[in-house]
């Protein structure tokens, strides 16, 4: 917008920041009394449990999906338009990263901060997941990343007696304070 000459939305761009930052927050806190409140709940078949568990991470795990989608392609169409070809790019694009580049993500995510358990993933996933819908609902932009990253983190500090690894979260926070930073200044170049 700069770069063009166009105005800018101010009072937009300070509450997506508010939001940006606030988020994170949110998520560590509602993953953390999540996993605090649902530990409580025991079953007596450990079997059963971990099979529900499974079957509750699948669909949570799809949830996810159609939220990244949605707040991605909405966020992606307001700029580029819905052409075959922008959507097939996107496709594209999803394919080849997904398979190709989320290796260093799941480990990161999943296994350096701290060896998560089904329940602790379901957790993380259901709190990520319901924040982004929710943005994607009022029309914000909301970052998976930093949602999931955040309720992983929240999941790690429930733990009282368990090893949390703070060096990898801080590595992804300095992250999205960065790639935005860069992004504006390549979209300003461009």
């Amino acid at each position: 917008s700069i770069h063009i000459g166009s105005s800018i939305n101010l009072g937009y761009l300070e509450l997506l920041l508010v939001i940006w930052v606030l988020s994170p927050i949110a998520a560590i806190g509602l993953s953390y009394l999540g996993n605090i409140y649902f530990r409580k709940i025991q079953l007596n078949r450990t079997w059963n449990m971990a099979s529900a568990l499974k079957v509750l991470l699948l669909a949570v795990s799809a949830f996810t999906a159609y939220t990244l989608g949605a707040n991605t392609i909405g966020l992606l169409g307001g700029f580029a338009g819905f052409s075959a070809v922008s959507i097939l790019a996107v496709i594209a694009g999803i394919l080849v990263g997904s398979t190709f580049l989320s290796a260093g993500v799941l480990m990161r995510v999943g296994e350096d901060m701290y060896s998560m358990r089904y329940f602790n993933a379901l957790i993380s996933l259901a709190v990520s997941s319901f924040m982004v819908e929710g943005a994607t609902l009022f029309s914000f932009p909301l970052s998976n990343t930093q949602t999931l990253t955040s309720s992983v983190f929240g999941a790690g500090l429930s733990y009282k007696y368990k090893a949390l690894y703070v060096r990898p979260f801080i590595i992804v926070v300095i992250t999205w304070i960065v790639s935005p930073l860069i992004g504006m200044f390549l979209g300003f170049l461009v």
